[in-house]
C-alpha cells in the first residue's frame, strides 16, 4: 500500500515538473517535497526500494544523455557497419538505374537525397531526446528532492553515494559550456546540500576552479575586444532594457555582456563560501584549502576585471584567516577529534563558515522576496 502511494506522488510530482518553473510555481513544489518526505518516513525499507529505483532512473537519463552527445564524437560499431552496408546497397541500386534510365537521373538523385533526409531525422530526434531529458526542470526538481529526501531520512542515507555520483555525472556533462551555467548551478547547489546534510565530505574545488577560469577568460576576451564586440553583444538594447538573469528559474544564458559574465563569476564565488566554509569546520581545512588557496591567489594576480578581483581577494583573506583559526583550535586540542567525523568545529567557529551562513540567510531572503513579489 505504501509502496503504490509513494510511487503515484512521485509520478505526479515529474509530472508537474516536467512543466515550466517559474517563481509562483516554488511553493507549489515545495508542499509536494514535504508530502513526499514525510511519506517516505513511514516506512523504512520501502522508502529505501523506491528510493534506489527512482535514483536510479536518474542514472539511466544521464547514461542515456551522455551516450546520445558522445556520438557525436565517436562512432559506433554496429552503426557504422550498418550504414556502411545501407550506402553500399544505395550506391548499387543508383548504379543500377543510372544504366536503365539515364534520363531521369536528376528526379532519382532528388528522391534519394530525401530519402536520405528522412533517414536522417529520426536520429537526429533519438539524439536530441536524451539531451533534453537532462536538461530539463524534471531532472533538475528530482535533484533537488532526492537530495532532501537523502539528507532528511536516516535510512536512505546510503543511497548519498550514488545520488552525488549522477549528480557530478550532470554537472561534469556541462561544465564547461557557459551557457548551461544554471544548469550546473543548480547540481553543485545540491551537492552542497548532499554535503551538508550528510556531513560528508563532497570535492567540488577542482569543478568550481575550472569554471572560475572559463568565466575569467571570457572576461579577459571581452577585454580586449573592447567597447566594439561590446556594442554587438548588446544588439541594439537601451541600458535601461537589461535585466539581469534570474539563474534560480533558469536552465541556459546567454553570456555574451560583461554583466552576464560578472554575474556568473558572483555566483561561483558563492558556491566556493558555501563549499569551502563548510570545509573550515574540518580539522583538515588547511590541508584542504593549500592548493585551491594557490590557484585563487595565481587567477587573482591575473584577472583584470576589478569585480572578479575583489571578491577573489575577499574569499582568500577569509580561507586564510579561517586556516588560522583551525590551526589554533588544533593546538589546544587535548585529544584526536573522534575518527569519522569529519565536520568537528561549530557553524559559526571560523570566519568563512559565518560568511557561508550568512551567504545562506541571503539566498533565503531573496528566494522569499521573489516568492512573495510573484504571488
Amino acid at each position: 500500500m505504501a509502496d503504490a502511494l509513494i510511487r503515484t506522488v512521485l509520478r505526479s510530482f515529474a509530472t508537474a515538473a516536467a512543466g515550466s518553473y517559474t517563481w509562483r510555481s516554488v511553493s507549489n513544489f515545495r508542499f509536494m517535497e514535504n508530502c513526499i518526505l514525510e511519506l517516505f518516513r513511514l516506512d523504512d525499507a520501502t522508502s529505501y526500494r523506491v528510493g534506489y529505483v527512482w535514483i536510479r532512473q536518474l542514472a539511466l537519463v544521464l547514461r542515456n544523455a551522455s551516450m546520445a552527445s558522445s556520438r557525436g564524437g565517436t562512432v559506433n560499431v554496429k552503426t557504422a557497419k550498418t550504414a556502411k552496408a545501407k550506402a553500399k546497397a544505395k550506391a548499387t541500386r543508383d548504379r543500377a538505374k543510372r544504366d536503365k534510365a539515364v534520363k531521369n537521373k536528376a528526379g532519382k538523385e532528388k528522391t534519394a537525397n530525401n530519402e536520405q533526409e528522412d533517414e536522417e531525422a529520426p536520429r537526429r530526434k533519438v539524439k536530441s531526446k536524451p539531451l533534453e531529458e537532462l536538461m530539463s526542470w524534471q531532472f533538475v526538481r528530482s535533484m533537488y528532492l532526492w537530495t532532501r529526501v537523502v539528507t532528511s531520512v536516516p535510512s536512505l542515507k546510503p543511497l548519498g553515494y550514488p545520488l552525488f555520483m549522477v549528480i557530478l555525472g550532470a554537472v561534469k556533462s556541462r561544465l564547461m559550456n557557459l551557457q548551461c551555467f544554471p544548469f550546473v548551478c543548480h547540481g553543485l547547489t545540491c551537492l552542497n546540500r548532499l554535503a551538508a546534510g550528510l556531513e560528508a565530505l563532497v570535492p567540488l574545488s577542482s569543478h568550481l576552479l575550472k569554471l572560475l577560469d572559463i568565466v575569467h577568460h571570457q572576461l579577459e576576451s571581452k577585454k580586449k575586444l573592447g567597447s566594439k564586440a561590446q556594442a554587438q553583444d548588446d544588439d541594439g538594447e537601451e541600458p535601461g532594457e537589461r535585466k539581469p538573469p534570474d539563474m534560480e528559474v533558469l536552465l541556459r544564458l546567454s553570456p555574451g555582456r560583461e554583466e552576464v559574465l560578472e554575474l556568473v563569476a558572483e555566483r561561483i564565488c558563492g558556491l566556493f563560501t558555501d563549499h569551502l566554509g563548510l570545509l573550515s569546520r574540518s580539522t583538515s581545512f588547511p590541508e584542504l584549502s593549500a592548493p585551491v588557496v594557490l590557484h585563487l591567489r595565481r587567477l587573482s594576480k591575473h584577472c583584470r576585471n576589478e569585480a572578479l578581483r575583489k571578491q577573489l581577494k575577499a574569499l582568500l583573506a577569509a580561507v586564510e584567516q579561517s586556516s588560522q583559526a583551525v590551526l589554533r583550535y588544533r593546538e589546544q586540542l587535548q585529544e584526536p577529534p573522534p575518527a569519522g567525523k569529519l565536520l568537528v568545529l561549530g557553524a559559526d567557529a571560523t570566519p568563512l563558515a559565518k560568511q557561508r551562513m550568512q551567504w545562506l540567510k541571503r539566498r533565503a531572503e531573496y528566494e522569499r522576496s521573489k516568492v512573495e513579489g510573484d504571488l
